[in-house]
């Protein structure tokens, strides 16, 4: 496999260091080189066993994503190597390298334990770094003290060129509902809840946007729907929960719900007939938030969005990788004015938009 300038020179990097990660963006191409660098440390010189490798995914997806990755190298295409996601709570004692896709996620206690019994080189591997969360941000750069980082713009050649159209499917009777939904949930919540006021607040009000600010808002769906249905090219529609996902895949002729809880073999299914063009929209839930490797996608419907980054630019993302006959990415996002919250959050993705180069219109 032939690697792109930024992608050897990461390999280079991290094939000489036994504790240290790689901080690259969405499309960079990071599980190639963590399979390039482990094909570089063994090709380097004769041993006297075989190096035993752990690899360590969020989903089943990235592992046969690193599966992938590995055959493309020839030192190893037929390496002794685990690969295990991390809800396995795996012992990795018994590996002399471990690599760790969507890194970030060592602040979780599970991950960070699941790691630390590895002694050989741990390598890490992310595009989203940081959480918001300053206690969480503290821990991951204390945990990956030696960090390598790929630059967007270095590869932004590598990256569709993305414009957002934001829909504007105000309802104020939706927000309305919001509103009074939130107040009892704080009322009855409010009873055992022994935190902050505002945070309880917080959390009542984004489960009432979703429920009904999202999920039934008639207006916002049906715009959601024939924004899906004004392109021709394989279309992704990202919501947030499995109903609202079957829902929308019932509106919206040939195409499929996805989701987790579906099992291992019909959730590939409906994946590889997307990427076969034997459906045309795909509609998945939050598992599209890491390791959904779909780049024929070119349109991008997010139904369900929220004020994350990282979660912004994961889904985002998806649309973004480079195919044949693709001229672009299209992502639909939605002003939400009829609820207060909504509107920040709607905000918040506008500005992130921003920093990441997209049109908007």
């Amino acid at each position: 496999m032939i690697l792109r300038p930024e992608q050897a020179q990461a390999v280079a990097w991290i094939s000489r260091k036994r504790r240290a990660c790689i901080v690259a963006p969405a499309g960079s191409g990071k599980t190639v080189i963590a399979a390039g660098a482990l094909d570089a440390v063994i090709s380097a010189k004769v041993r006297e066993r075989p190096v035993r490798v752990g690899w360590m995914a969020n989903t089943i997806e990235q592992c046969e994503q690193a599966r992938r990755a590995l055959d493309g190298f020839p030192a190893t295409a037929n390496l002794d190597v685990k690969i295990r996601c991390a809800a396995a709570n795996t012992d990795w004692s018994d590996r002399d390298v471990l690599v760790v896709d969507e890194c970030h996620h060592c602040t979780a206690p599970q991950w960070g334990e699941s790691i630390a019994t590895c002694l050989g080189a741990v390598w890490g591997f992310t595009a989203t770094p940081e959480t918001g969360n300053e206690e969480r941000d503290t821990m991951f750069q204390d945990f990956w003290r030696d960090i390598h980082t790929i630059s967007r713009a270095s590869v932004i050649h590598t990256l569709s060129s993305a414009s957002v159209t934001w829909l504007d499917a105000s309802d104020i009777m939706a927000g309305q509902i919001v509103e009074a939904e939130t107040d009892k949930m704080v009322r009855w919540r409010g009873k055992f809840f022994k935190g902050d006021e505002g945070q309880l607040w917080g959390q009542c009000a984004w489960l009432c946007a979703v429920e009904h600010g999202i999920v039934k808002n008639q207006e916002r769906n049906k715009a959601a729907i024939k924004a899906a249905l004004s392109h021709s090219e394989p279309t992704l529609v990202l919501v947030n929960q499995v109903e609202h996902a079957q829902w929308m895949a019932d509106q919206l002729p040939n195409s499929v719900a996805c989701f987790a809880k579906m099992g291992k073999k019909k959730r590939k299914a409906a994946m590889d007939d997307f990427k076969a063009g034997k459906v045309q929209r795909l509609v998945a839930t939050s598992l599209a938030d890491e390791g959904l490797d779909l780049p024929v996608a070119a349109v991008l419907v997010l139904v369900s969005a929220g004020r994350s980054e990282i979660k912004t630019v994961q889904r985002t993302g998806r649309v973004l990788r480079i195919h044949e006959g693709k001229q672009g990415a299209i992502i639909y996002d939605f002003k939400d004015t009829f609820h207060g919250l909504m509107r920040k959050h709607a905000q918040k993705r506008r500005d992130i938009y921003a920093e990441l180069g997209y049109k908007q219109a």
